[in-house]
């Protein structure tokens, strides 16, 4: 018998540590591939929002877009379900209520608290439906291309929220959230990853 996993993330952006999904990644051999298993639940998740107050801007940002990400791929899965539609967009709109106050005074109590809270109520959306298209196009991009995660996640999600939520097949109650994403993404802040 091998020892509990316990998960302390240390920003908030994954979510993996309340799903069984793990990336694992090798830039010498050019491999970035999803690994899923049972046994990649932790046992225990400890979520403190004090490790994340000296997380710097660039990585507040790019791993809040991540919750972004995960909350509204795991609302467009063709596996949704009520309850993890939900929490999708609890995590959203907690993500489009306070990452840009995290990124812009790190050492914001409440929303580092907040956007921990998103971490995990997007990690908790996608695990039973999974990422979507955006998530799935985006890792050539980040493995071949080298390009941050973020930027490939930024790209397709365009065409993501055209193709799926523009077709009606749930778009009706997402607009807002759609026009969040593309406001988010536009941000100066959300620009400057990329530098």
């Amino acid at each position: 018998m091998c020892c509990p996993l316990v998960a302390v993330p240390t920003t908030a952006g994954t979510g993996s540590e309340v799903t069984s999904v793990a990336v694992l990644t090798d830039p010498a051999k050019g491999i970035k591939a999803p690994l899923g298993h049972p046994k990649l639940y932790p046992a225990i998740a400890l979520i403190d929002p004090e490790l994340t107050y000296t997380v710097p801007p660039q990585v507040t940002a790019s791993t809040g877009l991540d919750v972004l990400a995960h909350a509204l791929e795991g609302f467009w899965s063709i596996h949704h379900q009520p309850i993890c539609d939900a929490l999708a967009l609890r995590a959203a709109g907690l993500a489009f209520e306070y990452l840009e106050r995290a990124y812009h005074r790190g050492a914001d109590e409440a929303a580092r608290a907040k956007m921990c809270e998103a971490s995990v109520i997007a990690g908790l959306a996608f695990a039973l439906p999974k990422t979507a298209a955006a998530h799935a196009c985006s890792f050539p991009l980040t493995n071949i291309y080298n390009i941050p995660p973020w930027r490939g996640l930024r790209f397709y999600a365009r065409f993501a929220l055209r193709d799926q939520w523009g077709g009606g097949r749930r778009g009706e109650g997402c607009i807002g959230s759609q026009k969040n994403w593309a406001l988010a993404t536009q941000q100066p802040w959300a620009e400057e990853l990329g530098k």
